[in-house]
């Protein structure tokens, strides 16, 4: 049976004693362990995996050659490299999500109507270059996958979003985000706005406080008002949130919305210092950070910063 190369983007600290081609090791056996690679599932190659993390191909070598000493890893010399098919299948992991970390990562919406009847604006919030979109590609993706798709895939799809792109969710984050997940802790929704409404109505309550970047993301602080939450601004200078001035306000609050990696609309990054801060003062609070990983990608240097 042909099988394609895992999707996978690892990421490595340069700052760990621990050696770079063990961090990739065990970023494998990680997402084995836990089902996200299966048997038989190609990995990338070497010289991919090199040039994505900017490393020797020795070093990525060493890896590969470790795990496959091990039995992780099988060659199959011009088929590429794959997950051994003598792995036994991996037992269900029930490790419980974070306490106090909710990742949103969905696309920011427009507002409904916005642009509704006319051509939306160049550079636009939120709105990718949509006359360089590969329309002739989509619609022959589209198109062979509604020829070729099971009757399943017609009737009432799964709440928490389609089965393999969750898989491939948890793999990406566990590897390139720092993110250990289960596909079951993963949900595929609408965007921006209906990721905030699944957060309000799972673990919100109406008298809860809620710490918001000042400034911050406009649609985010509309939606939370129409909501009834109650917003307590909290500034953003260079270094990104405020964490001090945010315990000084309101050190009480339920959440605090952030955007860490690319604050919006200023471009900050929160610093590690403050970054630590957060999480601290969340553990201590028994508070939810909601993290909007918005633009976290898109870097002039360096590799994409780990989430909260």
């Amino acid at each position: 049976m042909k099988t394609t190369p895992a999707p996978l983007e690892l990421s490595v600290d340069r700052t760990l004693q621990l050696p770079i081609y063990l961090q990739i090791c065990r970023r494998f056996k990680t997402a084995i362990a836990q089902g996200h690679l299966r048997a038989g599932q190609r990995v990338p190659a070497v010289r991919a995996l090199a040039t994505e993390l900017n490393l020797a191909r020795g070093t990525v070598e060493t890896a590969y050659r470790i795990l496959t000493d091990e039995g992780y890893l099988q060659v199959r010399g011009a088929a590429g490299t794959v997950v051994s098919p003598a792995l036994p299948a991996p037992a269900v992991v029930t490790a419980a999500p974070g306490r106090f970390a909710v990742a949103a990562a969905g696309a920011l919406a427009p507002t409904p109507g916005e642009y509704h009847g006319r051509e939306p604006e160049p550079l636009k919030l939120g709105l990718p270059a949509l006359d360089a979109f590969p329309r002739k590609v989509w619609n022959r993706i589209a198109g062979h996958r509604l020829r070729t798709g099971e009757p399943l895939t017609m009737a009432y799809p799964d709440p928490a979003g389609y089965g393999p792109l969750r898989e491939r969710i948890a793999t990406y984050l566990g590897l390139s985000r720092g993110v250990t997940c289960l596909p079951e802790q993963v949900f595929v929704t609408a965007g921006y706005r209906a990721t905030l409404e699944l957060v309000l109505r799972s673990l919100a309550t109406p008298d809860d406080v809620f710490w918001f970047e000042d400034p911050g993301y406009l649609q985010a602080q509309l939606f939370l008002r129409n909501a009834g939450a109650r917003l307590q601004p909290v500034p953003v200078d260079g270094h990104g949130l405020m964490v001090e001035e945010g315990v000084r306000r309101a050190p009480d609050a339920r959440f605090a919305l952030v955007t860490p990696s690319h604050q919006s609309p200023l471009g900050v990054t929160l610093s590690l210092e403050r970054r630590m801060a957060l999480l601290d003062w969340a553990g201590k609070a028994g508070s939810w950070i909601i993290e909007d990983d918005y633009d976290s990608e898109f870097r002039y240097q360096g590799r994409p910063l780990p989430a909260l």
